[in-house]
């Protein structure tokens, strides 16, 4: 692995080859980045020392990008996932974390909610032409999504994009471009428009509280009959959480109603239902993006 990168490369493409013409299977040790990069992520297995137990483990299915984490380099380039609150970061980090992929992300989300995204983050992000900044929103702002490719020329003005993005994210946005100049709104409103298309994307349920809910979990929980009877009774998933809370915690302050989320996150990462399976899908496409 003290090769050149160059060298390193011709030398992998000759042991690809070799293994395809001669129908072997080949085993690389090496610390080198360059000499996985490119790899499929069912080739690349992590070997690294349990310092707890003094045993060797192995992380199997690992992205080039995340596989030298273990022994201590960092990745630089990572992408970010912004979310609408500290729920839906709670789930997708530990998703990631499952599934060893945290360190391939920085989940973040901002006060202010899915508006201040659409109004602020969104319109930076597609002005600049970011496509390392991802929007994961709640399934409730899922409405539609158009390609720029499909928007005929005919239809590229202000007007006609005005009422495109307004369907497309449910509310107007203010694009700030030279008086005088509508063309440069225009080309402002395509990246946009573009953005959210190749960038955004949605989770499964309406809200995260819904997407972890579980009927099973409250029946085992530690609370009286007649309070599982009330909670179940509700509709409304935040109310529920609340509700649990309460009684399960004690208290349905923020804190306490975090805390309420957590206990059944723990106990939803493990089932990997059908919601689970298509949040992964997606954080799936964000790393091919």
């Amino acid at each position: 692995t003290s090769l050149h990168p160059t060298a390193q490369k011709r030398l992998i493409n000759f042991i690809l080859e070799q293994s395809k013409k001669k129908k072997l299977q080949t085993i690389i040790s090496t610390h080198s980045p360059d000499i996985i990069d490119g790899m499929p992520r069912e080739a690349i297995k992590i070997l690294y020392e349990n310092l707890d137990t003094g045993k060797v483990n192995i992380i199997e299915n690992v992205y080039p990008d995340n596989a030298f984490l273990h022994i201590g380099r960092s990745f630089s380039n990572k992408k970010t996932i912004i979310v609408e609150d500290n729920f839906a970061k709670l789930i997708v980090d530990k998703i990631l974390e499952d599934i060893n992929d945290d360190g391939l992300f920085d989940v973040k989300f901002f006060p202010g909610g899915e508006s201040r995204i659409k109004q602020e983050n969104m319109l930076v992000y597609s002005k600049e032409e970011d496509y390392k900044h991802y929007v994961l929103f709640d399934g409730d702002q899922k409405l539609s999504k158009t390609d720029i490719l499909e928007i005929s020329d005919a239809n590229k003005n202000i007007k006609y994009l005005e009422g495109l993005i307004k369907k497309t994210i449910g509310e107007d946005i203010k694009f700030n471009h030279d008086s005088g100049r509508p063309e440069q709104k225009v080309d402002l409103m395509l990246k946009y428009i573009k953005y959210h298309h190749d960038c955004v994307f949605f989770l499964p349920e309406e809200i995260p509280e819904e997407i972890i809910w579980d009927d099973d979990v409250l029946k085992k929980a530690d609370i009286e009959s007649f309070e599982k009877d009330e909670i179940m009774s509700l509709n409304n998933y935040k109310s529920k959480f609340s509700l649990f809370a309460k009684y399960n915690l004690g208290n349905n302050t923020a804190k306490y109603q975090e805390q309420a989320f957590e206990y059944f996150l723990k106990r939803w990462i493990g089932k990997k239902n059908h919601n689970y399976q298509d949040i992964l899908s997606t954080l799936d496409n964000i790393k091919k993006a």
